[in-house]
């Protein structure tokens, strides 16, 4: 189900249930509530939302003019996802052949006796969005096999951090501007936990 608020007296849509795919939880002062629709002033609803992750390639965009809801960050290597509720992946052949088998960043997945090969790899964890849990945003990443999303508490947080931080400094000679966009975003990861979110 679309969520929809008012911007500068236009309708927009800001997400699809509790996913506000096309608003930053800084932006929700921006937008007035619909009638019908979520309401960004209810402390509880706020609990029970994702908001866009604030990328720092996209500061400048308004609420609800977002391109994608697709998007992430591709999570450095480094960071170990820890244990999470991954589901099955469904594969499948050209010629109808369908077949699911477990997660292959699952440990039930990584022993399997096939080997799954990757072609186009997009990495094991995706930062996706930022959660808000009592007074703090967590960052919420998504499973690169799977789909399946998980909040980060500080601890965990502090480690992705760390991770962006130091793919951040091996790519500063080769590429600053991807650099620079790694380091912001572990900064931003880090706010969420000591800068009041509301």
């Amino acid at each position: 189900m679309g969520e929809y608020a008012k911007y500068n007296g236009e309708e927009i849509k800001i997400g699809t249930c509790e996913d506000m795919y096309y608003l930053r939880f800084q932006q929700r002062h921006e937008v007035q509530t619909l009638r019908g629709n979520v309401d960004l002033k209810d402390s509880e609803v706020l609990q029970a939302l994702r908001f866009r992750f604030p990328f720092p390639e996209e500061d400048r965009i308004q609420p609800g003019a977002y391109d994608s809801h697709e998007k992430i960050a591709r999570v450095p290597d480094s960071f170990q996802a820890g244990d999470i509720a991954h589901r099955s992946v469904q594969f499948s052949a050209r010629n109808g052949y369908l077949v699911s088998l477990p997660c292959p960043e699952s440990e039930e997945g990584k022993a399997l006796p096939h080997k799954i090969h990757k072609n186009g790899y997009g990495g094991a964890v995706h930062l996706v969005a930022q959660k808000l849990v009592e007074s703090e945003l967590w960052p919420v990443c998504r499973c690169g096999g799977c789909g399946s999303m998980w909040r980060l508490p500080k601890e965990d947080g502090l480690k992705l951090a760390q991770a962006f931080t130091d793919e951040a400094q091996r790519n500063a000679t080769d590429h600053p501007e991807h650099s620079t966009n790694q380091l912001t975003i572990a900064r931003r990861i880090l706010d969420g936990y000591t800068l009041p979110a509301i």
